[in-house]
C-alpha cells in the first residue's frame, strides 16, 4: 500500500514582515506566495516560520545582517533628518546627493562633476541653481549630518 504524503502549503504572512527579527531582512515575493526573500543572503525561502527562523540562525545569514543594519534604505535615511531653515529644499537636495554618494561607494570628487550638470539640465529649477555641494562639503554633510543620524 502507498501512503499519501499529506502536504501543506504555508504562504507568506504579511505580519512576518512586522516581527522585529524578520523585519530588517525579509521580503515578500509578490508572485509567488508560498515564497518569501531574504534581502540579506539574496536567497528565495519557502515561507512558513520554521523555515524562516531556521534560515535567521544560520552563519551566512548572521554575517550578511551585521553588515545589512548598518545600511539602510536611502527614503528611509533622508527621511528623519529634521532642520529649519528658509533654504530647506536646496539642503535637504544637498543631504540627499551626499546620502545617494555614501549609500552607492561613488567617489566624492564625483559631486565636484554632477552639481555643474545637475545645473545645466534643470536651468528651470531654483533648487538646482542654487546647489553648492562640492567633495568637502559632501564630506562634512555625510560626517556631521548624516552620521549622528544613522
Amino acid at each position: 500500500k502507498e501512503e499519501k504524503k499529506r502536504v501543506h502549503i504555508k504562504l507568506f504572512r504579511k505580519e512576518w514582515l512586522e516581527i522585529k527579527d524578520y523585519k530588517f531582512w525579509l521580503q515578500e515575493i509578490s508572485n509567488d506566495k508560498t515564497k518569501c526573500k531574504c534581502v540579506a543572503c539574496n536567497v528565495v525561502l519557502v515561507s512558513g516560520k520554521s523555515e524562516l527562523a531556521k534560515h535567521s540562525e544560520g552563519k551566512k545569514h548572521l554575517s550578511n545582517i551585521k553588515s545589512l543594519r548598518g545600511s539602510q534604505n536611502l527614503k528611509v535615511l533622508t527621511k528623519n533628518i529634521k532642520y529649519e531653515d528658509k533654504n530647506k529644499d536646496i539642503k535637504s537636495a544637498e543631504i540627499k546627493l551626499s546620502a545617494y554618494f555614501a549609500n552607492h561607494n561613488i567617489a566624492f570628487q564625483a559631486v565636484d562633476i554632477l552639481t555643474p550638470v545637475l545645473q545645466d539640465i534643470f536651468k528651470d529649477s531654483k533648487v538646482a541653481q542654487s546647489l553648492t555641494l562640492h567633495r568637502k562639503k559632501c564630506t562634512s554633510i555625510i560626517n556631521n549630518v548624516i552620521a549622528p543620524v544613522e
